[in-house]
């Protein structure tokens, strides 16, 4: 099969290269670790297909690929580094070597872990398998808790208090000696004096007011995951775990809107990143062209700032949206466009706000390339052409909404909007003949803050049985909601009642309970 770069736009391309060419790379990872000029090779055939428009080897890449292989909201596009991707894999690898008990893994401890735990073997030496899965060994060491049943982990080297392992927090005392957790536990309680012995008395009143001394002999201590909120480890959360991450500036999230086509987006993302095929970039490249501007009559020379923003009709365009919208046009484009996405405090407004000036830019880029091919657009058109635009984006956000097609028509409607409120009746049921109910409540004034709780005991007929309500200091609302179920619970079985019906106001307390939620 052949895809035609002159056939596809960047959106069409960005589909292919994310659904296809890298998840058939990755298929090839999942069996064998090639050499990384292989990868290189790979990271050059997808830059190549992505940039190019004739499939010639000579095209411009405009971004480097590594600098797309991050989230949008850091500044890329999304794409995946395959250099990365290996390294998640043999996370993976890191992951069922220290919790599963399968042949491989009990063979791989006693190649390499006999004499030192696996955080401290050597990873000079040994097969290839073990030395990439130790170039990951830190990062995943991090993020694995061990939570105590047994309390057989190791007290020095295994991540058990969710601060990391302790042989690198505590200089006091640290030692290479094999120490297991349990040796601490005495009579279900923490051996504060042998604790202090080792560690600093900070670290000793974290243990023991944070962690449960849960030991039950014969159990096995259970590992969780903490780079994914439901403790299951996956490759996905790996990746995040191990690539090199950028700080999440507010605009990357702005300039990608929803609903609006990518090539309008990606249009706005090459723009901010200065990255667009006009003048001033050609000539940085040591591209020779003829000095003209193709947006206007006076022939000036052409940039990023004159074609969207300096130039008489982007000028014009620009007021005409904004008067509407009462958007402050200022000298910068950067500034202007982020007026736009401070503008509006209408939740309606504030989607459409955002993606005004990628639409509008994009017309006027369309409008540029039109004129460089010997045609024309005029005002009138390119007006038509940006609130066609418009209209479209709000059919996709806001189907059910009658709106009409020109701007200022829009801005009215969407601040005049207030959406229809449906309601239904709720009722509380009686329990059934023998049974109880009790209703729970919680609540915290600035989760975190001042919390109560509540419940009360009703019997078939509606009449009250019982009743409590009390202040328990600082806490969140989860919290709230969680003594209240257990001061009710705890009322139930003083008083031997067992036929009870237990309703909660809070859905993630009832799913968590149903075990329909798995948290660590």
């Amino acid at each position: 099969m052949i895809w035609h770069n002159k056939w596809l736009s960047y959106g069409g391309k960005f589909i292919l290269v994310s659904n296809v060419l890298q998840s058939m790379s990755i298929y090839l990872l999942l069996a064998m670790n090639p050499p990384k000029k292989t990868i290189e090779c790979l990271h050059q055939v997808f830059a190549g297909f992505f940039w190019s428009k004739t499939g010639g080897a000579k095209d411009k890449h405009w971004i480097a690929w590594k600098d797309l292989c991050f989230p949008k909201y850091e500044g890329g596009l999304g794409f995946r580094s395959l250099h990365e991707v290996t390294k998640a894999l043999f996370g993976k690898m890191w992951w069922n070597f220290r919790t599963s008990t399968s042949l491989w893994s009990s063979f791989m401890w006693n190649k390499y872990c006999k004499k030192y735990h696996p955080t401290m073997a050597n990873g000079s030496g040994g097969s290839h398998t073990w030395r990439k899965m130790v170039e990951v060994r830190e990062e995943m060491e991090h993020d694995i808790w061990w939570q105590i049943k047994g309390g057989g982990m190791s007290f020095w080297f295994d991540n058990w208090t969710k601060q990391g392992a302790l042989y690198y927090i505590e200089e006091q005392g640290r030692g290479d000696e094999e120490i297991e957790v349990k040796n601490f536990i005495r009579n279900g309680e923490w051996d504060r004096q042998k604790l202090r012995e080792l560690i600093l008395a900070e670290m000793t009143e974290y243990i023991v007011e944070s962690i449960a001394p849960n030991f039950e002999e014969g159990a096995v201590d259970k590992p969780w995951w903490m780079g994914n909120s439901s403790g299951e480890f996956t490759v996905k959360s790996a990746y995040d775990c191990v690539r090199h991450k950028k700080a999440e500036d507010w605009w990357w999230r702005c300039i990608w809107s929803k609903g609006v086509p990518f090539k309008i987006n990606f249009l706005l993302w090459r723009t901010w990143k200065k990255r667009i095929a006009t003048e001033d970039n050609l000539k940085k490249m040591r591209i020779s062209i003829a000095s003209r501007c193709y947006c206007c009559e006076s022939h000036d020379h052409e940039s990023i700032a004159h074609l969207f923003l300096t130039a008489p009709i982007a000028q014009k365009l620009w007021k005409q949206f904004a008067s509407c919208a009462g958007v402050q046009i200022e000298e910068g484009l950067q500034h202007t466009i982020t007026q736009w996405w401070r503008a509006s405090h209408k939740p309606k407004l504030r989607a459409i706000f955002q993606a005004v000036p990628a639409i509008l830019m994009w017309e006027l880029w369309k409008r540029r390339n039109v004129r460089r091919h010997g045609r024309n657009v005029t005002y009138e058109q390119l007006m038509q052409q940006c609130q066609k635009g418009i209209f479209q984006l709000l059919k996709v956000l806001y189907p059910w909404i009658d709106i009409p097609t020109d701007w200022k028509g829009v801005v009215e409607v969407l601040t005049k909007y207030k959406p229809k409120l449906y309601h239904h009746r709720v009722t509380w049921e009686k329990p059934q003949l023998g049974w109880l109910k009790c209703n729970t409540d919680g609540a915290s004034r600035g989760n975190p803050g001042e919390s109560s709780y509540s419940f009360c005991l009703r019997d078939n007929h509606g009449d009250l049985i019982y009743a409590e309500a009390q202040k328990i200091g600082q806490s969140t609302c989860m919290q709230a909601e969680i003594m209240a179920i257990l001061k009710a619970l705890t009322y139930c079985a003083n008083n031997d009642i067992t036929n009870v019906v237990v309703e909660s106001d809070s859905l993630s307390l009832t799913r968590m309970i149903n075990k329909d939620w798995k948290i660590p």
